[in-house]
């Protein structure tokens, strides 16, 4: 929390737009505190059940020298339970050259640290003003598998193009991902320590928009090597008893496909969207050789605007993990590599800086706990809960 209220601190000496060097800086910024209450497991925390204080915080600067160069960076603190690192980190780092190849349209060249636009919401996944939701659906936006594609340290290619009533973007990037230390956690296991790697991964996305209709579709080749630490582990349920097996060194190749769908009203808005993820690994586990494995999801969500300040919204959300493994390969747990979820939640736009969003989840199913790939879970496990959610948010 010591560094929440050091953001709290930077955003009231912050200045909207300072004119220096001949050029522009804009500063921006979030403060928001939230809670998260599951009625079981271990999704936020070690211990089942237990509550969780959420704090997103955000600060945002930017530089623009003229209109085709510009420079911007924005740091993130985020709290949110045991299970998720919580650290001052720098979200993105990057420099923007912006020219024009063709007619009605705009070229962006960036270089640094970006985030990957997978999806609709993975660009501003942390910032709640951007979200129709507390909690993204899990489905799509899992948080156990967020360092996939957060941040890519690279480059990034991006062609934006006016057509005569609509819009049309297309995007590819190249570089590494930027992982955190729970990443062995929450894929692997508590004890599976040891160091990942990025190899140069590779983003492709498209976007059409227009007055009531949003198509995009992204896709996304991820490649990790995994070098144990000493001693490293994982615990195997093996009839009825739980073996520890040890690590060893190994390889995955993901790829992410994500098809997006939002329709538009005036007072109403529905959103589909789905993604495949595709696994391929080899080693980890010295009893194993290769094994594939499908971690998939949708959503469908409806939000309904009943004044400028007040939604409500439902969404039922799906997500399935199955594995085609050697004989050789722990099992998964059924029961816990399911989810199904239906969320009613309300958002309420206070004012212009201030934001109360609060829902309800009731979940069936253990697929969002981590860790993603379950060989045991513990007694404490709940097929059947539910989580309540609530955060205040306040920009600047």
């Amino acid at each position: 929390m010591a560094r929440s209220f050091l953001l709290t601190f930077i955003s009231s000496f912050s200045i909207a737009s300072t004119s220096v060097l001949g050029g522009q800086i804009t500063t921006e910024g979030v403060v928001s505190i939230g809670y998260l209450a599951p009625s079981a497991n271990t999704f936020v925390n070690e211990e089942a059940g237990k509550d969780a204080i959420l704090s997103e915080n955000v600060f945002r600067i930017t530089y623009t020298a003229d209109s085709r160069v510009a420079l911007s960076g924005q740091l993130v603190y985020r709290e949110a339970g045991d299970n998720y690192e919580n650290e001052l980190r720098v979200d993105f780092l990057q420099l923007d050259f912006r020219f024009t190849w063709l007619e009605d349209s705009e070229q962006t060249f960036t270089v640094g640290r970006f985030k990957s636009r997978q999806g609709l919401y993975n660009e501003s996944r942390d910032v709640p003003f951007t979200r129709p939701s507390v909690l993204l659906p899990q489905s799509v936006y899992l948080d156990t598998t967020r360092n996939f594609y957060l941040s890519t340290d690279g480059f990034r290619l991006q062609s934006f193009h006016s057509l005569e009533e609509s819009d049309l973007t297309f995007g590819y990037s190249v570089g590494k991902s930027v992982l955190d230390d729970q990443f062995s956690s929450v894929t692997l296991a508590k004890t599976a320590t040891g160091d990942w790697k990025s190899e140069n991964n590779h983003y492709m996305d498209a976007r059409w928009e227009s007055q009531n209709w949003t198509l995009g579709v992204s896709f996304a080749d991820v490649s990790l090597d995994y070098q144990p630490a000493p001693g490293a582990y994982i615990p195997v349920d093996i009839n009825g008893m739980t073996i520890p097996i040890p690590m060893v060194y190994g390889a995955f190749d993901a790829t992410f496909q994500t098809y997006s769908l939002q329709y538009r009203q005036a007072n109403w808005e529905i959103t589909f969207e789905k993604i495949e993820r595709n696994f391929d690994t080899e080693g980890f586990l010295a009893s194993s050789n290769r094994a594939k494995s499908d971690l998939d999801g949708q959503y469908v969500q409806f939000r309904y605007f009943f004044s400028e300040s007040l939604t409500g919204l439902i969404r039922y959300d799906v997500m399935d993990f199955s594995i085609y493994q050697n004989p050789s390969s722990p099992p998964l747990n059924d029961d816990a590599s399911q989810a199904k979820d239906t969320t009613i939640g309300l958002l309420w736009n206070i004012s212009d800086s201030w934001q109360f969003s609060v829902e309800q989840h009731f979940i069936k199913g253990g697929a969002w706990i981590p860790p993603i790939s379950k060989t045991t879970v513990g007694d404490s496990f709940k097929s059947n809960w539910s989580l309540l959610a609530a955060q205040i948010s306040y920009k600047f």
